[in-house]
């Protein structure tokens, strides 16, 4: 029962700190501490107890403390348990998740109410000990039981209902790591013991070690309540506090999208002394692009109100390879005049769901780096492939690189290698924040001297599937 304990408490602590302020998390983090609480009582009946009892007189204090808390530690398991699971269950309900908040506190209050009435009509203090003096097992049974069955039947009904592929994914493994636990708890702790058969709750051992196994696979693999996140940026996220508004990042969009628009008007001086017909395709050419520079400035403006740890993201359906071609022909007139050579490997459709704004505004940070890092007569390969269920972007140059001392920190707000006046240091924070609020990865390998490829892994969209035609050009 110690190894139970504490296989609870780090699946709890971990939970917790992969993103305390998600409602999922919390109520993951209480329901394994309202088991070990159960665990607790049976180490205070099995150990305690027994050995206060059998001393002498001036342990007899404890044992009546010993008593006193067992009965509270069984009372709140029993209580909170069935409690908790449906309030974890409704968090993953779209009703729920959007309901007001005085809606939320009505049904928080009328689904206490059992919670209350039982602490009104029974003595907590005399519950374990004294069974048959009165209806407490077979009085929590009647809603107990339902809650965990309800319980239950939300996370199947939000698990089908899931139209976005990484929430799916996310209740899907929630539902692996929660059921089994439910399950045993609904047979031994409130069902066979209205029958009066005590003691199944002691082999919980083989269950808890292996959904803690369950547990640490699927947080390493796929990450789950925030887990892989936390561990792969703890770093990070305590450094992104200290980015308190949006301000900053407005800049940054602006600073990029203006310096296409600078370069496109220049251009059109330039052309002036151009021959006619040359001239007036260029003209429509590069006012195109200032066209879209400024659509694209306008959405950032209304949307970048949110603090940057509060991004909203606003998914739709989008192809990624035509999304990367439009970004691609902004970057062309700059592209031109450092003479770079293009490799562009697309498909010629993968589907996912993203925020088109929020990943325009990506995409078009990454390939402005390597631009940035790289000289004149330089290479970009840009590339979309399908990996099971991830449509990955690959962007390689062969730049500068960055140095290894300066890897860990590339992520960091304000950090950055740049020396030119107007870089920031911000756009890879967003780029990284953007694409984990996606449910993606963001991986940068670069070498000093020899080049930089940054890989973007997104979720694809449910019930879509790529076509295989690839298209091959250079610009």
């Amino acid at each position: 029962m110690f190894a139970v304990l504490l296989l609870l408490c780090i699946m709890a602590g971990i939970a917790n700190m992969g993103n305390p302020k998600n409602s999922s998390n919390r109520y993951f983090s209480y329901f394994c501490i309202t088991i070990c609480m159960g665990v607790l009582t049976v180490l205070l009946e099995d150990y305690l107890i027994p050995y206060f009892y059998s001393t002498s007189s001036h342990l007899k204090t404890l044992y009546k403390f010993s008593l006193f808390l067992d009965g509270l530690l069984t009372s709140i398991f029993h209580y909170a348990v069935p409690y908790i699971l449906l309030l974890m269950a409704l968090s993953y309900t779209h009703w729920f998740t959007h309901a007001k908040q005085k809606m939320k506190r009505r049904i928080h209050f009328v689904i206490f109410s059992p919670v209350l009435l039982m602490y009104i009509i029974f003595n907590p203090f005399t519950i374990y000990f004294n069974p048959d003096k009165n209806p407490y097992f077979h009085w929590i049974a009647i809603w107990a039981i339902p809650y965990i069955l309800i319980s239950i039947g939300f996370m199947f009904h939000s698990l089908i209902k899931e139209k976005v592929f990484n929430l799916r994914l996310e209740k899907f493994l929630t539902l692996i790591i929660t059921l089994p636990a439910s399950l045993f708890i609904l047979l031994t702790c409130y069902v066979l013991i209205v029958f009066d058969i005590r003691g199944g709750y002691r082999y919980y051992l083989p269950l808890v070690v292996l959904e803690f196994l369950i547990f640490i696979m699927i947080a390493v693999k796929y990450g789950i309540f925030g887990v892989r996140l936390k561990l792969e940026s703890f770093r990070f996220n305590s450094t992104l506090k200290a980015v308190t508004t949006g301000t900053s990042f407005l800049n940054h969009a602006f600073k990029n999208e203006l310096s296409k628009i600078s370069l496109c008007t220049n251009i059109l001086f330039e052309e002036t002394h151009s021959d006619f017909d040359d001239y007036k395709k260029n003209v429509y050419e590069t006012t195109k692009i200032i066209s879209r520079s400024t659509e694209h400035l306008m959405g950032m403006v209304n949307r970048i109100q949110q603090q940057i740890n509060n991004i909203e993201i606003e998914p739709t359906t989008i192809n990624l390879p035509q999304l990367v071609t439009e970004c691609l022909e902004e970057f062309s007139l700059k592209l031109t005049r450092k003479h770079t050579q293009i490799k562009a490997n697309l498909p010629d459709e993968i589907l996912v769901c993203c925020d088109r704004l929020q990943m325009k505004e990506v995409i078009d940070n990454l390939i402005n780096n390597s631009i940035e890092a790289m000289e004149a007569n330089g290479s970009l390969h840009i590339e979309v492939t399908l990996i099971k269920q991830y449509a990955v972007l690959s962007i390689q140059d062969n730049g500068q690189g960055i140095p290894k001392e300066t890897l860990p920190y590339i992520f960091d707000p304000f950090f950055t290698t740049k020396k030119k006046k107007g870089n920031y240091g911000l756009g890879l924070t967003y780029c990284y924040n953007v694409v984990q609020k996606h449910g993606g990865q963001l991986e940068i390998e670069s070498q000093l001297h020899i080049g930089t490829q940054v890989t973007v892994k997104l979720p694809l969209s449910l019930h879509l599937r790529p076509r295989k035609r690839f298209v091959f050009f250079d610009m």
